[in-house]
């Protein structure tokens, strides 16, 4: 209770005085700065000046600064780049909007003691009640499926057909590789991973994979 207490008054203390811009006022209708409070007492929340904007962890050590969004584009604040974050048992996952509108966002996993990022998750496929799958694209030789636990905040790597996924994205009209993917029967105990196989005379297969 004491450590949640002292985590109030230093974000208080630390940055209420922030979250203003005297050029910029409807700023205050745009970035919501009041803070989100993790199970753990640690806290997330955004701030703002007139040169840039901040998302913000703050543990009982330290603040530091996740991300931070710069003039012309404060009015993007949410939007554009971190956006949304959603809280699990040791993580939170935030998600970053790379091209606001025209793009899949991508997804990022981080420590919720201390505000460390701890992988980069990739594009969102689908979820369930119990699992979110990711399509991990940081390995530049090697696609991964990743199956997030959102109750244990455990997650694994399931192998996919590289080589299969890169010839269908060839013959492909599509410009992202998640267009390919779809999961059937998501909320089930077996749900099935299905990657379109476009050919050369464009034709399509698919291939199904058990999750």
């Amino acid at each position: 209770m004491k450590f949640y207490l002292l985590l109030l008054l230093l974000t208080f203390v630390g940055y209420s005085q922030n979250c203003e811009c005297k050029s910029n006022t409807n700023l205050k209708d745009i970035i919501d700065c009041k803070p989100y409070t993790f199970s753990n007492g640690n806290l997330i929340k955004w701030n703002y000046d007139c040169k840039a904007s901040y998302l913000i962890f703050q543990n009982e050590k330290e603040s530091k600064i996740l991300f931070e969004l710069e003039a012309p584009l404060l009015e993007l604040t949410g939007r554009l780049g971190f956006s949304n974050w959603e809280e699990f048992e040791k993580y939170f996952i935030i998600q970053n909007e790379l091209v606001s509108g025209s793009q899949p966002a991508g997804y990022i996993l981080f420590d919720k003691d201390t505000g460390n990022d701890v992988k980069q998750l990739g594009y969102r496929l689908d979820e369930s009640e119990k699992l979110i799958y990711f399509l991990d694209y940081s390995d530049e030789d090697k696609l991964h499926l990743i199956e997030f636990d959102k109750k244990t905040s455990d997650y694994k790597f399931i192998d996919l057909p590289n080589e299969m996924i890169d010839y269908s994205m060839r013959n492909s009209n599509y410009i992202w590789l998640i267009q390919l993917f779809k999961i059937k029967d998501i909320e089930t105990d077996k749900p099935i991973l299905i990657i379109e196989i476009n050919t050369e005379k464009g034709d399509i297969n698919y291939f199904q994979q058990a999750l």
